[in-house]
């Protein structure tokens, strides 16, 4: 009796391993199928869609989200810094992941923090970074706030966009302010040029936006555009007020993922 038990415990001990063997390999296999997908030269929304549903428990994922989080992932790698498996409505990565492509000459080892949630979609970015800011501002205390970007699909116009600007960092001194940081960015994103379809001319303008506004055989493109811009800004004592001082672009970015009907190009080209 005492062999049974002993063969029946370790059989169930390997079958308990061969299961965590076996979660651990679609897991990795998940990252993978992300990095795989941001090699693309599109967005590949069904399997984004799919990585979302697995990570938040859920069987409905807009395509406008899938895409809107894949050009965001172009941009700051954040699918593949989530953990593999979330509670709830929101996931929030363990710790701090690197952002090369926000490297410049103002912002150095830029890394973050994310968080995804669900009902309604946003992400918030829990930027991390040394900053390379102007004589005034490198003794003073910098604060960083965090960057909250609600995802808003416009169903009827087939388009979804992110606008957040979020004042970074700001400079004081015995409670006056001398000086703040603002990070802009924006996120257009045409997933169907059919719509809207009760206003010709807004139509137009989004299927030509690829194209900065100019006709041609590209009126059918589903596309995404990112920019992300970062404002300096000075106190200017004499209306004691902050101007603007200098705006660097880091993040200019646009790419199409798949492509419309045929009817969209000719649509786009009437003008």
């Amino acid at each position: 009796m005492a062999v049974a038990r002993i063969i029946v415990a370790v059989l169930c001990f390997l079958s308990v391993s061969r299961g965590h063997v076996e979660q651990g390999s679609n897991d990795a296999a998940s990252h993978s199928d992300i990095i795989l997908a941001r090699q693309k030269r599109f967005i590949d929304v069904q399997t984004i869609g799919q990585h979302l549903g697995k990570l938040l428990n859920t069987k409905t994922v807009p395509d406008s989200v899938s895409g809107a989080l894949g050009a965001l992932d172009k941009v700051t790698q954040l699918l593949t810094c989530l953990p593999t498996r979330c509670t709830g409505n929101c996931c929030s990565s363990p710790s701090y992941c690197s952002i090369p492509q926000l490297q410049s000459k103002v912002i150095r080892n830029p890394r973050a923090k994310f968080t995804l949630c669900k009902n309604p979609w946003k992400v918030r970015i829990d930027l991390d970074a040394k900053f390379n800011l102007p004589w005034w501002a490198k003794l003073l205390k910098i604060k960083v706030n965090p960057i909250i970007i609600p995802i808003d699909s416009r169903e009827k116009e087939g388009v979804i966009q992110i606008k957040s600007t979020t004042t970074l960092a700001k400079a004081s001194v015995i409670g006056i302010g001398l000086g703040k940081a603002k990070l802009e960015l924006d996120l257009f994103l045409r997933y169907d040029c059919t719509k809207p379809r009760d206003n010709p001319s807004l139509r137009r303008k989004y299927n030509t936006m690829y194209t900065d506004g100019k006709p041609g055989p590209d009126g059918n493109k589903l596309f995404y555009k990112v920019d992300i811009k970062f404002k300096e800004y000075r106190k200017n004592f004499w209306c004691f007020c902050y101007k603007l001082k200098k705006t660097r672009a880091l993040v200019a970015k646009k790419g199409h993922f798949a492509e419309g009907p045929k009817s969209c190009i000719r649509d786009s080209q009437r003008g």
